[in-house]
């Protein structure tokens, strides 16, 4: 089925290759910047093993979570205290953060030094594309990390997610991403760290062989870029969720990717606009609050640098903050259930 998602965002690796990390989504193609799991509960570091216990506050602005890529509104890679600055001001409404590459501007060393001595958990993120060379260098860099950082593993860091749409965007095949699940788990494993190793992929392409590679569920849906109105968001959103879930064989299936942009053209019959952007964000919220649902709304911050694939000026616009990455969208609750 061709659905939308995923606009490709363009970083280095160290190895001088370019690097995709998720940003907004398109058709039928993607968007520019996991877990041993147990049926029910947390374990003490953090680590997603079922559905989650926490409360969301009266105020309508805490998330679950946010999607995050540390570039600079100039595409340019930040200081530990940028990224610092960067949740401090997401952490008023979310204390999870998602990224998508342990190599992209150092990326996963810089969150693990950025999140210690405070009460945020980070899901990593290993890039995977067409070329083995750079998810090799990703796999180094976990080996790395899982040396040197174990300690921060242990106690921030809620799950792995190796890949993102990567089968969607036919970049490798099911089975390649597999083998790739099962290198990260041996990696950590083999430092004696237990956290829970997922993939994200698209709600249409998760099937049982994918489901039992992973230990819990991470599944992307964008109704916009599906040719749906903001009137059918909501439900649609939802009945691939509850699909994916039925085919989850009881592991838990977190929401990695949602969202809807704030400007922009329209496609087909998705309206970006701010009215739209809350709409959508409030029905989305009160639901998953229904659901007890994980989820990782995309995404935290407007990303001025990536690349307008579709040519219709929405990839730039999906955040909750302008590209300044202070001026909050939307004034007062997201969301009143």
């Amino acid at each position: 089925m061709k659905v939308s998602y995923i606009s490709l965002l363009v970083g280095s690796l160290l190895v001088g290759s370019a690097m995709v990390a998720n940003a907004g989504k398109c058709p039928v193609t993607l968007p520019a910047e996991g877990n041993p799991a147990e049926d029910n509960g947390k374990v003490d570091n953090g680590t997603t093993t079922g559905n989650s216990t926490e409360t969301v506050p009266a105020t309508g602005r805490e998330l679950y979570g946010l999607n995050y890529n540390v570039r600079k509104a100039d595409g340019n890679c930040p200081s530990l205290e940028e990224v610092k600055a960067d949740l401090a001001t997401l952490s008023t409404v979310s204390k999870n953060f998602r990224i998508y590459s342990l190599v992209d501007c150092n990326q996963g060393e810089l969150m693990l030094q950025a999140v210690q001595d405070t009460d945020y958990k980070v899901v990593l993120g290993i890039w995977v594309g067409s070329a083995p060379e750079p998810v090799a260098t990703e796999m180094a860099q976990l080996e790395t990390l899982a040396q040197n950082y174990g300690d921060q593993i242990n106690k921030y860091v809620k799950g792995l997610v190796v890949g993102s749409e990567a089968v969607y965007r036919e970049d490798v095949t099911q089975d390649v991403l597999i083998g790739y699940i099962n290198q990260a788990r041996t990696i950590l494993r083999n430092h004696q760290h237990d956290t829970s190793v997922s993939a994200a992929e698209t709600y249409d392409k998760w099937n049982g062989g994918l489901v039992d590679a992973v230990d819990y569920v991470t599944m992307n849906a964008f109704p916009f870029w599906e040719n749906k109105t903001i009137d059918e968001a909501k439900s649609v959103f939802f009945e691939h969720f509850q699909m994916v879930s039925g085919m989850a064989n009881g592991k838990t299936v977190v929401t990695g990717e949602t969202g809807w942009p704030s400007e922009g053209g329209n496609y087909g019959p998705g309206v970006p606009s701010l009215d739209n952007m809350k709409r959508y964000l409030g029905e989305f919220a009160c639901e998953a609050k229904k659901l007890n649902m994980e989820y990782y709304w995309f995404s935290g911050f407007d990303e001025p640098w990536k690349h307008d694939e579709h040519s219709i000026g929405v990839e730039t616009h999906w955040g909750l903050t302008l590209g300044d990455r202070k001026t909050w969208k939307i004034d007062g609750p997201f969301y009143e259930c």
